[in-house]
């Protein structure tokens, strides 16, 4: 019975909140606007990790969202106030997204004890919500309420006073969206109703996404020489083995990131991950030192940056060389705004020249 409520009552209310704002934008010139993307806007916080579950049953971890930029809001089903206006608005910016730019959306409901994922379902379904990078989240209230106060600091009010009851919100919740970097981090709160809110929100998921020209090769000579330096503390127990160490290597690799090392042999992201990981302490104790000679830029096709350097690396029984060939992309939430796509070493000097 309350599944098929939604079907039926929820595509007028939504319909007619729809047909207004795109009425107002319609009379207003605003859908002509060129989007520009603002400068990257502060981090304000981390998300902690979470697990809740999705509309189809899925569960859906913060891993999951991981690498892509994400807007956040928090409704529940038999809201009929806010949570109209608040679906009507996350629709329109679903609409506005450029193509390529991969972000999530996703809704939490703040009611988990009604809105179980049959429930959820059927609200996006009755909405014509079917695309699969649009989450809608459930799980135990105590996670829920963890999450939106803890993690995202917004507000969960079930039992209102009296003065501030209202039988169309039964449960008083924040109305603004919350805009998550690829990394987790919180970079910007929103009231989509408010003039020139979504005109914000969609300059700052620009300035996470979208990159017009090649990064900069300075940028790109900087993260050679800082991810180096990781390896000479990490290879020499300089650094803790603790996945917080480890995260700095972890979080520039792309997912299709490759390597060729001098031997010929090419491996992937995930085993080049446990073979650092594994080796954690190898050169302790040996005089071991990374240091990089000669970074050169190349010629890229856009949003990439092509570098060649020279690597060398000195412990106790001998100096090797090796020059490098280094593809990077554009990744704003990256500590110097690209991530490693590809690389390949050749042997400049081996350990056999050093005997």
């Amino acid at each position: 019975m309350k599944l098929a409520f939604f079907r039926w009552s929820l595509w007028g209310l939504l319909g007619l909140v729809l047909l207004a704002t795109a009425v107002g934008s319609w009379m207003l010139g605003e859908e002509s606007a060129p989007l520009l993307a603002n400068e990257p806007p502060p981090v304000l916080g981390e998300v902690p990790d979470f697990e809740l579950v999705n509309r189809d049953g899925a569960r859906i971890r913060l891993s999951d969202l991981v690498g892509r930029p994400w807007v956040a809001d928090f409704i529940f089903t038999r809201c009929a106030f806010s949570c109209p206006r608040m679906t009507a608005q996350m629709m329109r910016l679903s609409g506005s997204l450029p193509e390529d730019s991969n972000v999530a959306l996703v809704s939490i409901t703040v009611d988990p004890e009604y809105d179980s994922p049959e429930v959820l379902d059927a609200y996006a379904a009755g909405l014509g919500i079917e695309q699969p990078d649009w989450f809608f989240l459930t799980g135990d209230r105590e996670v829920v309420d963890s999450l939106t106060v803890e993690g995202f600091k917004l507000p969960i009010v079930r039992d209102p006073p009296e003065e501030l009851a209202d039988p169309r919100e039964p449960i008083l919740h924040s109305d603004r969206f919350v805009l998550v970097d690829g990394d987790g981090r919180i970079r910007g709160y929103y009231r989509p109703n408010e003039e020139g809110e979504r005109d914000r929100l969609l300059g700052d998921i620009l300035a996470l996404t979208m990159v017009t020209a090649n990064p900069d090769s300075a940028a790109c000579a900087r993260e050679i020489e800082q991810l180096h330096d990781f390896f000479e503390q990490w290879f020499g127990a300089e650094l803790p083995a603790t996945n917080a160490a480890s995260a700095r290597f972890e979080g520039v690799l792309a997912d299709d990131f490759t390597i060729i090392g001098p031997d010929g042999e090419e491996v992937g992201r995930r085993q080049i991950l446990e073979r650092v990981n594994s080796a954690h302490g190898s050169k302790r104790g040996q005089g071991f030192r990374i240091w990089i000679e000669d970074i050169r830029s190349r010629e890229a096709p856009d949003r990439h940056c092509l570098m060649t350097y020279q690597e060398w690396q000195q412990d106790a029984e001998a100096t090797r060389g090796r020059i490098s060939t280094v593809l990077f992309r554009s990744r704003p939430s990256a500590p110097n705004g690209v991530e490693w796509v590809h690389l390949h070493e050749t042997w400049l000097q081996g350990p056999q020249d050093d005997s």
